[in-house]
């Protein structure tokens, strides 16, 4: 029995209202997506079995975030806004939390194989990065490494350097890059991108669903700036009204985002749109959830 499969199957025991919802999504992955899903999800499981853990452990992990992010949209519905409003709380209340970032890192990663939005954005990442090149990539918000590995495959830039403020993060990051041979040098530190020298330019840089966890999305696209080289390019990727354990900026719609970008000194070269849910293009509004992945580079 391969990965996803065992995974539905216990998944359907502990929550089988989530069930209907992952089995949908199973059921329309290509048969190149399972394998790709059941690759990643045995090295993940690798990792946490270092701390002990079986699939069961797992399974609970997924079910943990499932349950906490349904407590975060109850929160969104009644308040409309998100519950977190400062890094300093999410840093204490989340990414220092050992134990809750690895069950969210579970959920994330794992949506990222097979749920059908995030897949879609993995895809478009996968098919941009292949297409840049360069000295230095810079990949600021690693979380569970996925992206980061992807970009090492792509095999366009000669140093790859990620950054993150979760200590969780890096490590899963850093252990699950090791599992790949890759010819170009790479580090990961865990430190705040603002900390990063400006006198070091990148030629790439990457941030995927980080722009809704900071406070002043503005100052952090802005060290960007400063960061690339003049005919460098950025991807970054956020949500609007998803309302999750660390999100602090909440974004209404693409516009709202935007119009952030060309302040900061950026013009958008190219943009995807995917909603959570299957709710047609012209159904959207200012309350639909949607993940928006922008490539951009300087005016």
């Amino acid at each position: 029995m391969d990965k996803l499969t065992l995974f539905q199957s216990k998944f359907s025991d502990v929550n089988k209202m989530q069930f209907k919802h992952i089995k949908k999504n199973l059921d329309r992955l290509t048969e190149s997506e399972r394998e790709h899903a059941n690759k990643y999800m045995a090295l993940y499981e690798d990792y946490f079995k270092t701390f002990g853990w079986d699939s069961d452990d797992i399974i609970k992990s997924y079910n943990n975030t499932v349950k906490m992010l349904i407590k975060e949209k109850f929160y969104f519905t009644k308040y409309g806004k998100y519950r977190l409003d400062s890094l300093d709380q999410a840093i204490k209340q989340v990414y220092s939390d050992d134990q809750l970032m690895k069950d969210y890192m579970i959920w994330i990663v794992y949506t990222n194989l097979f749920i059908d939005n995030h897949l879609k954005v993995y895809h478009f990442f996968k098919n941009m990065i292949s297409k840049q090149s360069g000295e230095k990539y810079l990949e600021v918000g690693t979380g569970h490494g996925l992206y980061f590995n992807e970009a090492m495959i792509s095999g366009n830039f000669t140093h790859y350097h990620g950054v993150d403020l979760s200590e969780t993060s890096v490590k899963i990051s850093k252990y699950i890059t090791s599992k790949h041979e890759h010819e170009s040098d790479y580090e990961i530190d865990y430190m705040d991108v603002f900390d990063l020298d400006e006198s070091n330019k990148y030629d790439f840089i990457s941030s995927g669903e980080v722009l809704e966890h900071v406070e002043d999305p503005k100052a952090f696209l802005e060290k960007f700036h400063r960061l690339l080289t003049p005919e460098g390019r950025c991807y970054i990727s956020t949500a609007t009204n998803s309302p999750a354990p660390d999100h602090i900026y909440l974004f209404k719609n693409s516009q709202d985002v935007i119009d952030i970008i060309e302040k900061c000194g950026f013009e958008v070269e190219e943009v995807y749109e995917v909603a959570a849910e299957d709710i047609p293009k012209d159904k959207w509004d200012d309350s639909t959830e949607l993940n928006v992945c922008f490539v951009l580079r300087k005016v």
